[in-house]
């Protein structure tokens, strides 16, 4: 949250920990409760910007566990998650997102991110957008900007010398995240990279499309007022926020449609919106993918909301089933924490005697050395009230095919 108090004019109001601490108990104790899987939010609109606001159980207690704030907007992308995964938490997760169609990716910020049910690669996500810009910049057009860069001096590429390498318009490149994890001849590929606050940094080059004022107002006093600019993105729509602070006089007049924008931001996606408007949605098909989630990455802690408390675990590789909502996410989670093997999940359709029913279909040591699958039957509510792991070879099922994009964008970099 610390970068975006100066894109809407707020940095100094901050520097107030008393009225910044004020100002999240105001919105604890009067906004609207969002349900999560691992504590819920709250949620108060300011004007123009909203104020979430994660509480997470402590035992008895219930504790502030972190803040964001979200610039109102209406511009939705749909976009899959990607493979890097380089912070989460109950505030935020910081994650690579392709675009739904077109392929391609970025790293965006997601907030509220307990309102959904998993985080692994390719899970459908809409996304209420805004990019809050750190620096920026407006140009007259195209031209105006390529005149700003300097030619390439030196590369392994010899044709390359000589050329300017201008973003394209309407992308969204995540310049902070590629600067921080450059492999080098020295460098080993499958080193871990640290996460590091530049990650979620994207450089934004676009045309403009429109541009307006905003307000943060808090009890009918306006706090500030910044600027929102519209451009047309490979994603989608994308509405850049920032202060008037941040520009240069001499970039005022191209404060326009037509001109030229560039910003180095964070991307801010928001999923609390449309179905999830309200929090979690107790659904089979979420259900299973909420399980799979736990499964696969522990914190079984998140399944309590949706399992029945007189839930049962049955398995091959136990004995007797296990009862109990609290029992079974124990050993979910013994499990996850003591296994030696490499899994594998997906999410399936079984065919037969099961046809249509959902399923995750489990892999062992090898993608396609499928070994279990689990099945999960939920009540009226939408709570897990059976959950079952089976070793039948019979069982015929079809594993989901993973996304198709219109464009390969690995074929642009060949």
């Amino acid at each position: 949250m610390p970068m975006m108090f100066e894109s809407i004019d707020l940095e100094d109001v901050f520097e107030d920990e008393k009225f910044s601490m004020g100002w999240v108990a105001h919105s604890v104790e009067n906004g609207r409760v969002i349900k999560g899987y691992a504590g819920d939010y709250t949620h108060t609109k300011y004007g123009s910007v909203e104020l979430y606001s994660h509480i997470a159980k402590n035992g008895e207690q219930n504790e502030l566990d972190g803040c964001n704030l979200q610039v109102s907007g209406a511009f939705v992308w749909k976009v899959y998650l990607g493979p890097l995964h380089l912070k989460r938490d109950t505030s935020c997760v910081v994650a690579s997102v392709k675009g739904y169609k077109t392929g391609g990716f970025t790293i965006m910020n997601i907030i509220n991110p307990e309102v959904l049910p998993s985080f692994m690669e390719n899970d459908e996500l809409e996304v209420q957008v805004v990019a809050n810009a750190i620096s920026v910049n407006y140009y007259e057009n195209e031209d105006a900007l390529a005149g700003t860069i300097d030619p390439i001096k030196e590369s392994k590429n010899e044709e390359f010398i000589g050329l300017k390498c201008v973003p394209a318009m309407g992308s969204v490149l995540p310049n902070g995240f590629l600067c921080g994890h450059m492999v080098t001849e020295e460098q080993d590929m499958q080193e871990e990279y640290e996460y590091h606050i530049d990650d979620e940094l994207v450089l934004i080059t676009g045309i403009v499309k429109n541009v307006y004022i905003k307000k943060v107002i808090i009890e009918e006093e306006e706090f500030s007022k910044f600027l929102v600019t519209t451009i047309d993105t490979q994603f989608g729509d994308l509405e850049i926020v920032h202060s008037r602070s941040m520009i240069s006089d001499q970039d005022i007049p191209f404060i326009k449609e037509g001109a030229v924008i560039q910003a180095v931001a964070v991307l801010s996606g928001d999923p609390a919106i449309n179905e999830y408007e309200d929090g979690i949605i107790k659904t089979h098909k979420n259900d299973l993918s909420a399980l799979r989630y736990a499964l696969m990455e522990g914190n079984a802690e998140r399944l309590n909301p949706i399992l029945d408390e007189a839930a049962v675990f049955e398995s091959v590789n136990i004995e007797t089933p296990i009862n109990g909502k609290n029992s079974i996410i124990e050993r979910i989670n013994y499990v996850n924490d003591n296994t030696s093997i490499k899994y594998y999940s997906y999410l399936a359709t079984l065919h037969d005697e099961y046809e249509g029913e959902r399923c995750i279909v489990l892999a062992e040591n090898d993608e396609d050395n499928y070994t279990a699958i689990v099945r999960i039957e939920v009540d009226e509510s939408g709570n897990i009230t059976h959950i079952r792991l089976t070793n039948d070879s019979s069982m015929i099922f079809t594993i989901d095919s993973e996304p198709v994009f219109e464009r390969d964008w690995e074929d642009d970099f060949i």
